[in-house]
């Protein structure tokens, strides 16, 4: 009976043992996975603030292919690790900061599309548009407003590209119902109504809607510009003197097609009596005067410039510095006596001698 008993306490001795063993192997089996698994995730952190840095960069140099491709790393570098998010269906929050970042590159894709001769923006646009509808159910106001008046912006360069069934005008609706002030909204929509031949006044209230919610001013004076540079007409010229009146006064800074386009319109009023008259009515003498000399320090030799400069001077009383430039533009065409330019160069000095 004794060695029975002892037998079987041997083995309950054993067992224990092996019971404590086991969980110390479980235990330090468990340190090591947790280790590994933190590791993990470290690395898959860093590798994830790399892109997103990479892409950022990427969309600063405007190279929007390659910061797509970067976001799209980074979202599927977000599927791991992401089990939590999974079971309670909620996104996690390194990957809605992934789809906040691709949200901010599809609008700033979406305001400077450009495609190659003979491609439509189809290219461009459809891949964009899937990810600024999927950001409006957890976004802010402000922010829902963004995306819709992306969205419509999208919708029209698709029109523009002739596919007449989109209309990107409610689009610009639903986001002004968001965010009443929003300004991509309001200047999309005074595009919109000039494209579409609309009362002008109404396009003009929309565009001075955009500038006075005080955001995105540079971007809201290009969609401006295209707008009024399409219609081409003359009160529509003289809108964007008027546009480069109120920058020059607000020291805003002009692009290089902005400054071109204004130039081109000073320069056209040199041969358009329709237009100069235009202009002449639409700003005080000296503010033309102003904004002229800024147009003039990128083009000093521009001599329908420094015509248009004499006519107002002359214009504004002022027959000496008139004269001065009437000079220099006649200067410019030293061999010829047939040029328009010239002849009424020729002219004015006559005049201004007597």
């Amino acid at each position: 009976m004794r060695s029975i008993d002892a037998s079987g306490g041997l083995v309950k001795w054993v067992m224990k043992w092996m019971g404590i063993v086991a969980a110390i192997l479980s235990f330090v089996v468990g340190i090591q996975q947790f280790v590994s698994q933190t590791a993990e995730s470290s690395e898959r952190e860093r590798q994830l603030t790399e892109l997103l840095t990479v892409g950022e960069a990427q969309m600063t140099a405007k190279d929007y292919p390659r910061a797509w491709a970067s976001y799209e790393s980074a979202e599927a570098l977000t599927e791991k690790g992401n089990f939590l998010a999974k079971l309670t269906r909620r996104i996690g929050k390194q990957r809605q900061q992934v789809r906040t970042a691709q949200e901010d590159l599809a609008m700033r894709w979406l305001e400077n599309a450009t495609v190659p001769s003979g491609n439509g923006f189809a290219s461009v646009v459809d891949p964009l548009l899937p990810v600024l509808h999927r950001g409006v159910p957890t976004a802010t106001e402000t922010r829902v407003g963004d995306l819709y008046a992306h969205i419509g912006w999208g919708y029209f360069l698709k029109f523009r590209d002739g596919d007449r069934a989109l209309d990107p005008e409610p689009w610009y609706r639903k986001a002004l119902a968001a965010d009443a002030q929003n300004p991509y909204a309001h200047v999309y929509l005074g595009h919109w109504q000039l494209w579409n031949r609309a009362p002008f006044e109404a396009a003009m209230s929309e565009f001075k809607a955009a500038l006075s919610s005080n955001r995105e001013r540079a971007f809201v004076r290009s969609i401006q510009r295209s707008a009024l540079v399409n219609l081409r007409s003359t009160e529509a010229l003289v809108e964007l003197a008027k546009m480069a009146d109120d920058m020059r006064k607000n020291a805003e800074p002009g692009d290089t097609i902005t400054l071109r386009e204004v130039r081109s319109t000073y320069t056209s009023a040199m041969r358009d009596d329709e237009l100069l008259q235009g202009l002449t009515r639409a700003l005080p003498l000296q503010d033309h005067l102003a904004t002229l000399k800024l147009l003039q320090m990128g083009a000093p030799n521009d001599a329908s410039l420094r015509a248009m400069t004499a006519l107002l001077q002359e214009a504004s009383g002022a027959p000496s510095d008139a004269l001065a430039n009437w000079r220099t533009v006649r200067a410019l065409y030293p061999d010829k006596t047939d040029s328009p330019l010239a002849k009424r160069a020729d002219a004015a000095i006559k005049n201004l001698l007597k």
